[in-house]
């Protein structure tokens, strides 16, 4: 179990070789991910601008799929809710 780690065949490559994955170089950039200007609110169902919605780094859009207005209410509403059951 030491630090010692056992290859393969698989695992050697030729001299500066790169190592190609099964969806290409991991080297290549990423082209960013072209958003619209406009975004309908699941909740509400308006339409409203990108910056109508706070960031969230864990969606692939970057944004949170609720608008502000609508993100806000839901929060007021667990306040309100948990505020109840302490």
């Amino acid at each position: 179990m030491g630090g010692v780690r056992k290859t393969s065949a698989a695992d050697t490559t030729e001299a500066g070789a790169k190592h190609h994955g099964p969806h290409g170089p991991s080297d290549t950039p990423r082209s960013p991910i072209s958003l619209p200007d406009v975004v309908r609110c699941p909740r509400c169902r308006e339409l409203k601008a990108r910056d109508g919605f706070y960031p969230d780094r864990s969606k692939a859009s970057g944004f949170k799929s609720l608008c502000k207005e609508c993100d806000k209410a839901k929060a007021r509403r667990y306040y309100e809710q948990s505020k109840a059951a302490a």
